[in-house]
């Protein structure tokens, strides 16, 4: 059988397919192939395209779905053992050999709260803060990272086009999306080979066909990610963004690296291309909208140290173990600290206490009073009082309306005593970025 070349381009949760184009080893997407035509055919390809993106919609309503479902709970999980972890090592002497099995802990926690971060991106429920990133500022995290854990069979190679590419895109996403393109070439190499990374400006114009119809014409950002594997049929290839699926062996893959590519390229504007051959590799680009270099750069960092604090924090939240850490916690930092397992509740105590309270620390999903209610019921207390809503699972449309209830900012779970302490010193650096992030979405 003569080798196949496929080209895929994906933007959007329904990946356009077709039968009969997979079977003859054309472009899956177009439906083109060298074979006589029926009348009928076009009806048959359209039909065919038509199914495959209700179901491709199904299965990403129902991960939507299980995401929204699970991202809390788990993350007050990971919140109870990376909090009570980083009050464990803030009382070991530096030192102590335990301290680093305690980091461990804290790594292990925050690599839990990653793979919720991911399936709640792969679904766009999540909330994804945009900022300008240089694209070559990326590349360098990344290549930086494969070159020291890499087999050193593999060759690594950039090539990058001069001058500075910048795009909009969640920092965090963008770089987990080409480090997962990168594990993925080097699985496809087990006996070792050539690893290309490359960034270009390229122009996809209106009549562009490799753009996609809900992509905007114009100047994009070009990341390639190209490999001399095994490459991949077409049966494979146009599966390979389906949530889940995999070729890896049971334990060595989730299903979820490719996902949550297409998902961070989509939701950031742009598009997924794959070109792949049997026997002589693949080639992932990733394309996102090119935008002008930002007037000033502001630092993405929170702070890492722990600062002490007075004064009273009034913590809400339906999970007992959250709040017996915040309660730990805070106080060793110099807070006094009052409690509510809901929003009633909260209420009444901030009613009974309405003159000490400083600030609020206030879960967003709880039985009975929602977060968003209760912040709007505290704040007709006292107008000016201090709110920080707490999530695990924040949408951009949440967002919206807690600020419009007058919360001042957002702490997501799971979160470490450093990041609590920093949150509650400055609540106004949590505070959403721009109003034009929500209405763009």
């Amino acid at each position: 059988m003569p080798e196949q070349t496929v080209t895929m381009s994906f933007a959007n949760p329904c990946i356009e397919t077709c039968p009969s184009a997979a079977s003859a080893g054309g472009q899956i997407g177009q439906a083109r192939d060298s074979g006589p035509k029926s009348p009928e055919r076009p009806d048959l390809c359209a039909q065919c395209k038509l199914q495959e993106k209700l179901l491709q919609a199904q299965r990403t309503e129902a991960l939507g779905t299980l995401a929204g479902g699970i991202a809390h709970d788990f993350n007050n999980l990971l919140g109870v053992i990376l909090g009570f972890a980083s009050i464990v090592r803030l009382r070991l002497a530096p030192s102590d050999p335990l301290i680093e099995f305690v980091k461990m802990i804290e790594q292990s926690a925050q690599r839990g709260s990653e793979l919720t971060r991911q399936l709640l991106g792969l679904a766009r429920q999540g909330k994804q803060e945009a900022v300008p990133i240089r694209v070559g500022d990326v590349l360098g995290r990344v290549v930086k990272i494969i070159t020291s854990t890499f087999d050193r069979r593999i060759q690594v190679q950039t090539r990058s086009q001069s001058g500075p590419l910048w795009v909009d895109s969640n920092p965090a996403q963008l770089e987990q999306a080409v480090l997962n393109l990168c594990i993925n070439g080097r699985d496809a190499m087990p006996e070792g080979g050539v690893l290309t990374l490359e960034s270009s400006r390229v122009v996809h114009g209106e009549n562009d066909p490799s753009r996609p119809s809900r992509c905007l014409p114009g100047s994009y950002a070009c990341i390639t990610v190209r490999d001399t594997g095994a490459g991949m049929p077409p049966q494979v290839l146009s599966r390979i963004f389906d949530p889940f699926f995999t070729t890896k062996e049971p334990g060595k893959g989730t299903g979820l690296g490719l996902s949550m590519v297409y998902g961070m390229a989509s939701s950031a504007g742009g598009f997924v291309q794959v070109a792949s051959e049997v026997g002589l590799g693949s080639t992932f680009s990733i394309h996102l909208p090119l935008k002008a270099p930002p007037m000033e750069q502001r630092g993405l960092t929170r702070s890492s140290s722990l600062e002490a604090g007075s004064g009273t924090v009034l913590v809400v939240d339906d999970e007992p173990m959250v709040l017996a850490f915040a309660r730990e916690g805070l106080t060793r930092l110099g807070y006094q600290v009052l409690t509510a397992v809901d929003g009633r509740q909260a209420c009444e105590v901030f009613a009974s206490h309405s003159d000490q309270v400083n600030i609020v620390l206030l879960d967003l999903v709880m039985p009975g009073i929602t977060g968003l209610e209760t912040c709007r019921r505290l704040r007709e207390i006292n107008p000016n009082l201090k709110v920080i809503l707490s999530s695990g699972y924040t949408s951009v449309e949440v967002v919206h309306d807690a600020r419009l209830a007058g919360a001042l900012g957002f702490i997501g779970k799971p979160y470490s005593l450093e990041e609590l302490s920093a949150a509650l010193r400055r609540p106004e650096s949590l505070n959403p970025r721009a109003a034009k992030e929500d209405s763009d979405h």
